[in-house]
């Protein structure tokens, strides 16, 4: 998929009416906008650009030679479509809310250079949660985007609700590419002030002590966390030495699942892409941005077909690009991924409530 004001990257092959490799001067070119072409050795090439910013719906890809002193020139042209990326901004206000207020969301959705989509139609989900992470409510609506291209929504915080979850999302349409976020209202903490913790003192001596004991036996109840991040790691590690990344990434989909099965957050072995993103948000301490690339990362291995190559109506066998850029885009994707879930586990408090307790063990 070509998104305007992203990097674009095409592979060929130049031959003779005999297959046998040809070197010379090739040029590429998206309608008069001239890519950078690099020759690989044995014919081939690969030109590399970006894809002009205002540059959308159709346009025409076109690659020339000139020939040399025993061949005659070629060109040869592909139409393609420039599609333009979204986003869907969620603002929750208040975003700290009290049992029984009022909160009010506003979701905006937008192209990638901040211009309204109006007229538009967009989903909205809430769910709210109680302390033990069940489901109070849900609801589920479609509106449709102002002139602004936002829309709002009141959603009550019922008493009993420790966390409200909103999610957003717009299927695409046209060139405009598909979108989705979420965001979520917490439970403020009411504290009475003029509390006397004197009576308390007995208690509260007691707590490091059940604070270390409890942290260092709740570190190994997140055993599954260190498992995925050492299953991306193998991931990488196997992509730097094969080339076949999409049945690494397919294969260490199914391992994937089997760790959440079997530590109880996987209920079942198939689910929605939207159940599946849920589970990773609960399992994994990730951001949505994080869980978002994962997932997009295994559907598009699971269901795109993409492939090292193609052959086009002439029956020429060219590599690839959009699987090349795929390639490096998925070792960057678990890289952030893998730098993402390092941070969760440095920050979380289980974790330095461990390295806390094995440091005064040893």
């Amino acid at each position: 998929m070509l998104l305007r004001g992203h990097a674009v990257s095409f592979t060929g092959m130049l031959t003779d009416e005999l297959g046998n490799p040809l070197n010379g001067n090739v040029s590429a070119q998206l309608d008069m906008h001239d890519l950078t072409v690099a020759a690989l050795g044995d014919g081939s090439y690969r030109a590399n650009g970006t894809v002009p910013a205002h540059y959308r719906l159709n346009h025409t890809l076109t690659f020339a030679w000139l020939g040399d002193e025993f061949h005659t020139g070629a060109s040869g042209s592909l139409e393609v479509t420039v599609y333009v990326a979204t986003q869907l901004l969620l603002a929750a206000d208040p975003p700290i809310a009290r049992a029984g207020d009022n909160v009010t969301l506003v979701a905006t959705l937008q192209e990638d250079d901040g211009s309204p989509l109006a007229g538009e139609t967009v989903t909205l989900e809430f769910v709210l949660f109680d302390p033990l992470g069940q489901v109070i409510s849900q609801q589920n609506m479609t509106r449709v985007t102002g002139a602004d291209g936002s829309v709002s929504e009141l959603i009550e915080f019922i008493p009993g609700t420790e966390y409200l979850r909103i999610t957003g999302g717009y299927s695409g349409s046209g060139t405009w590419v598909a979108t989705e976020s979420s965001t979520d209202v917490e439970r403020e903490v009411v504290v009475i002030p003029g509390t006397d913790w004197s009576q308390y003192l007995p208690l509260l001596a007691g707590i490091p002590a059940a604070l270390m004991v409890s942290g260092y036996y709740l570190y190994w109840l997140q055993r599954h966390k260190y498992e995925v991040r050492n299953l991306i790691r193998n991931m990488q590690e196997q992509m730097n030495e094969e080339d076949d990344y999409r049945r690494i990434i397919i294969q260490s989909y199914f391992q994937l699942t089997s760790i959440l099965e079997r530590y109880g957050f996987l209920r079942r072995p198939t689910q929605t892409a939207r159940e599946f993103r849920e589970v990773l948000s609960r399992a994994l301490p990730i951001s949505p941005e994080g869980v978002g690339l994962m997932t997009q990362l295994f559907e598009i291995a699971r269901y795109s077909g993409i492939k090292p190559q193609v052959v086009d109506e002439f029956g020429m066998t060219w590599s690839d690009g959009s699987y090349n850029l795929w390639c490096g885009e998925a070792l960057e994707t678990l890289r952030t991924i893998e730098l993402d879930l390092e941070g969760g586990l440095e920050q979380g408090f289980l974790s330095r409530m461990g390295r806390k307790f094995r440091r005064w063990a040893t």
